[in-house]
């Protein structure tokens, strides 16, 4: 047998025995998985214009032959509900000129539960329930046919960059956690620390992956550590970014000079979807956006200095979210407000 015949035949028995030790993280039950959630479809720039008018229809063609009915509707919103067998779920469904989200709403006989996890909550369903949105966005894409971009929670899983906080050592090190067998874990910290753990082939006793990994992070992370990958999932949230981010951001008189400084301002320059705002005195804003289902709008404005926030309440207005957010310096002149919940954070430069 020749020597490259030989070193084949190692190298695959090699792959089938690494596919053979790696595993899920255990949740404590066969049936759940991490929850995909929230979706966001991104539609692709030099794509046909997408009208709100045709994601109404394809979600309700779409859905119809899946099994969902929509329970309620406003203007870029919809709840659908389904039944499938005893299983009942609900989501909500908001879409602009820029694309569509699903996040999960409720449901009963799904399993659904929040585990204490890696320093905050780690939401786990039956895993069909991923199925089923996964269909349900897969379909919602080819009716609508034009190119899109899936992201699922946060960030995609390889998407080295988009993890908050690290530094060059920091993301040469997600890159290399990202090569580990299953189950594995990546925390994270504010101050730039990070952690990996993974459970080697040779011992099956070895600690919790999320566990070893908080502990070994908040060695330099100062207690603050908390988990931003499990597995094949990006299981960090939003909210978790808003906060390590609320200590930088405006408060106070610097915040209330800044709003004041508002003035037909240009957001998202560059963007697919841009516009300005504009902001009186009496507290009223403005906002026109061409490519928007509503190109012009108007809101309130209230800044809430003590608690660092600025919040919006739009009539008739899909985008910007109406919601309360921080902004936040991130670089010379330039700033971006992220939203306190759910809302989509917004970029502006405003000069001096």
């Amino acid at each position: 047998m020749s020597y490259l015949v030989r070193l084949c035949i190692l190298a695959l028995l090699l792959s089938q025995n690494l596919a053979a030790n790696a595993e899920p993280y255990n949740l404590g039950a066969s049936r759940v998985a991490v929850m995909d959630d929230p979706w966001r479809i991104e539609f692709q720039d030099g794509t046909k214009q997408v009208t709100r008018q045709d994601i109404e229809q394809v979600v309700k063609i779409v859905g119809a032959t899946q099994g969902w009915k929509v329970a309620n509707s406003t203007e870029g919103r919809m709840e659908l509900t389904n039944v499938i067998r005893e299983h009942t779920m609900s989501v909500e469904l908001t879409y602009d000129a820029t694309g569509y989200g699903i996040r999960y709403l409720q449901s009963t006989n799904l399993l659904y539960k929040e585990l204490a996890k890696g320093g905050g909550t780690l939401r786990v369903i039956h895993g069909n329930y991923n199925g089923w949105i996964k269909d349900l966005v897969a379909g919602i894409n080819a009716g609508l046919g034009v190119p899109v971009q899936t992201t699922i929670g946060f960030a995609p899983l390889e998407k080295a960059d988009a993890v908050p906080f690290l530094k060059e050592k920091g993301r040469e090190a997600y890159k290399e956690f990202l090569s580990k067998p299953t189950p594995r874990a990546f925390a994270i910290a504010p101050n730039g620390a990070w952690a990996s753990s993974f459970r080697r082939i040779s011992s099956r006793r070895e600690r919790d992956v999320v566990e070893n990994a908080i502990e070994r992070c908040n060695r330099r992370g100062k207690g603050e550590c908390k988990l931003y990958a499990l597995d094949n999932r990006v299981v960090w949230k939003k909210t978790d970014t808003v906060s390590a981010a609320a200590s930088r951001a405006l408060t106070g008189a610097d915040l209330v000079q800044h709003i004041a400084r508002f003035a037909a301002t240009e957001f998202n320059p560059g963007a697919r979807v841009s516009f300005t705002m504009s902001i009186s005195a009496d507290g009223r804003a403005e906002r026109v956006c061409k490519d928007c289902p509503a190109p012009t709008g108007t809101g309130t404005v209230t800044v809430k200095s003590d608690e660092g926030i600025v919040c919006f309440q739009w009539e008739k207005v899909t985008y910007p979210d109406s919601g309360c957010y921080r902004v936040v310096p991130t670089g010379a002149n330039a700033f971006e407000m992220r939203g306190t919940k759910r809302e989509r954070p917004i970029k502006y430069s405003l000069v001096p």
